[in-house]
């Protein structure tokens, strides 16, 4: 809704895939500025010593790493208006329940299960989830995606954090919002029943080769769309630069400074 109101100069958009997004919403090409987002270049800089971060994480919350890095960031709880027509659960705890312990499940050598919570989510609320074999870590999602193999998600925004690190998603639609955000993207597995959501994840766990077509899938997608090269915040510097100059300048002259 914030996009398509109020008297906005420019919107900067956080990647080519978000680009198209707004234009298609109704916003004028003239106003959206491609940056890249400040997120991004933190998703950067960890990206570049990813082994050295991971490992730094398993060492600061006394956790093995092992096998596949997979990232669950866990939904928050939207039963409060009911049971939504379609959905396979009757309460918020069966669903995390199921999600974490269908990738649990796997053998602990081919599998490191870390969970990321909504942050409408309390810790205490959940924390039982951590005697199914994950560990929940208190931290901003975007120190952790690019630590992952595989990011688990519930309709999120947050997605296209795993699509610009070039990492499989599964895009768990378990409250049937049918949402075509991130459809058509061969490297974001859409799902939306158990059976869907068990079968992905282990081919993505278990078969290597199912895994590489979609890794190499989603970075091809990041390589084409996205831009995480650690010069986001530059590229919002000069888009404010030019949009606050007092030489005269408009907005159709910014773009070469900020695209």
């Amino acid at each position: 809704w914030l996009i398509n109101s109020g008297d906005s100069d420019a919107i900067a958009a956080e990647s080519h895939f978000m680009y198209d997004y707004y234009v298609r919403a109704g916003i004028q090409k003239e106003k959206v500025r491609f940056t890249g987002a400040l997120s991004d270049d933190k998703l950067f800089a960890l990206l570049k010593e990813r082994d050295f971060h991971l490992k730094e994480l398993g060492q600061r919350f006394d956790i093995p790493i092992k096998g596949k890095v997979i990232l669950i960031g866990l939904p928050p709880d939207q039963f409060g208006a009911g049971k939504r027509s379609g959905s396979e659960f009757e309460s918020y705890d069966d669903l995390i329940r199921f999600m974490v312990s269908v990738i649990a499940s796997f053998n602990s050598s081919k599998v490191s299960v870390l969970i990321n919570l909504h942050p409408r989510i309390k810790h205490e609320d959940v924390v039982w989830l951590s005697a199914l074999g994950a560990t929940i870590i208190d931290e901003p999602i975007e120190r952790l995606v690019p630590l992952a193999d595989i990011y688990v998600a519930v309709a999120s925004a947050t997605i296209r954090l795993g699509i610009s690190c070039g990492i499989p998603v599964v895009n768990y639609d378990a409250y049937q919002y049918n949402y075509d955000d991130y459809k058509g993207l061969a490297g974001v597995c859409e799902v939306k029943s158990k059976l869907e959501y068990e079968n992905v994840l282990r081919a993505l766990i278990d078969d290597q080769s199912f895994y590489s077509k979609i890794h190499d899938a989603q970075k091809k997608t990041a390589s084409n769309s996205c831009l995480v090269d650690g010069k986001a915040g530059e590229r919002l510097l000069n888009l404010f630069d030019c949009m606050t100059s007092s030489n005269g300048v408009v907005l159709s002259e910014c773009k070469n400074n900020c695209f």
